[in-house]
């Protein structure tokens, strides 16, 4: 093979490596853009960081539902009721506890029976943390980063579309079947509170 390529002059032999190296990129960019696209429109996103059922068990609940918060934690500390300025018919429950908030919407069933449907949990105290890099209130930019490093990130444009519930929401990370895990920092670059959100979907 090394005989064969002397034959050939230095130009033709930088031109031969320049392609084959260009032909190495391209397919190695097309094989990894493949696999990107792929994970990220599959329709079950497995998160990398924390599943839902361990974000729930860092709570000390079994599922995001207002019976497990109740029967972890009791009553809350306040209820406070409001329709939502941009739909009037749909009416919110925010449920507060002394580290975190739940948010829900009443959905008032057939049988005339209102059910919350859960909609997100707000933590807004240190106490909380999630993982093994201890996310929560407090936490740094650069290791909420790290944590979240292998989970998709939401666009401006989805962050923007999640402030609505969660006001100030500055970064989010796609968590288990989509999902939303939601940041607001403090000047300083700490984590101010943060939000784990059902799916809309």
């Amino acid at each position: 093979m090394k005989r064969k390529l002397r034959l050939y002059s230095p130009a033709l032999r930088l031109i031969l490596l320049i392609v084959f190296i260009t032909l190495f990129f391209c397919v190695s960019f097309l094989g990894f853009e493949g696999f990107i696209l792929d994970y990220i429109n599959r329709g079950e996103h497995q998160a990398i960081y924390l599943s839902n059922s361990e974000y729930a068990a860092a709570l000390g609940i079994e599922q995001f539902c207002s019976d497990s918060f109740i029967q972890a934690y009791g009553e809350p500390n306040t209820i406070r009721r409001w329709f939502d300025p941009r739909d009037s018919e749909r009416e919110l429950v925010l449920y507060s506890y002394p580290a975190f908030d739940v948010l829900y919407y009443a959905d008032m069933q057939n049988s005339g029976d209102e059910r919350l449907a859960f909609i997100e949990v707000i933590m807004k105290d240190s106490s909380i943390q999630f993982g093994s890099l201890n996310i929560g209130v407090g936490s740094r930019r650069s290791r909420v980063h790290a944590a979240f490093l292998f989970d998709p990130k939401l666009s401006d444009e989805e962050t923007k579309y999640e402030s609505y519930d969660f006001p100030g929401v500055d970064e989010g990370f796609y968590g288990e079947a989509w999902w939303r895990i939601l940041f607001d920092y403090d000047d300083s670059g700490k984590v101010k509170a943060m939000a784990y959100v059902i799916s809309p979907n």
